[in-house]
């Protein structure tokens, strides 16, 4: 995205501080693996490629955002509105939430959760019953032992199976 709109390349951490898996020979391989974050960051020797990438990719994230902005500004809504307001007045609040809720999590009712999933399991046995009783109709008592969540079985009880 950021390409596209400010043309400006996004470069994956992985492709600056990449370090190559070792083989079981002990060469280097092809994959590169990526250090922790810490260690990118406190070692002498990748320190400034942290920072210089660190300050290029929040310049990025800013200059992806002016432009994002502008084109929704850019956009009109409703009633004189743009869509840049209806992204202030909707999404930024429904995402802050989303954030709480990661944060600080919800309430879960445990009684009722338990409650209803003895009632799926119910549905589901009474579900599994009836299927048995229609294929029981179909192909006679094979139609007990088919089980309703194999592919291949269903497959077979509805188009038959090969020669």
């Amino acid at each position: 995205l950021t390409l596209d709109l400010i043309g400006r390349r996004k470069v994956p951490m992985v492709e600056i501080f990449g370090v190559p898996r070792l083989k079981k020979d002990g060469s280097p391989g092809k994959i590169l693996d990526l250090p922790p974050v810490e260690e990118l960051q406190n070692k002498p020797e990748t320190r400034e490629k942290w920072i210089e990438y660190s300050a290029y990719d929040a310049e990025g994230t800013w200059l992806l955002h002016r432009e994002l902005m502008a084109k929704l500004m850019d956009m009109r809504y409703e009633k004189g509105l743009n869509m840049f307001d209806f992204y202030s007045r909707y999404l930024v609040p429904f995402g802050e939430l989303l954030t709480d809720m990661e944060r600080d999590g919800i309430y879960v009712d445990t009684k009722f959760l338990k409650e209803a999933e003895e009632t799926a399991r119910k549905v589901i046995r009474d579900a599994e019953f009836l299927f048995h009783r229609w294929a029981v109709s179909k192909v006679g008592d094979v139609g007990w032992y088919i089980n309703p969540g194999s592919g291949p079985q269903i497959q077979t009880l509805l188009f038959g199976g090969s020669v």
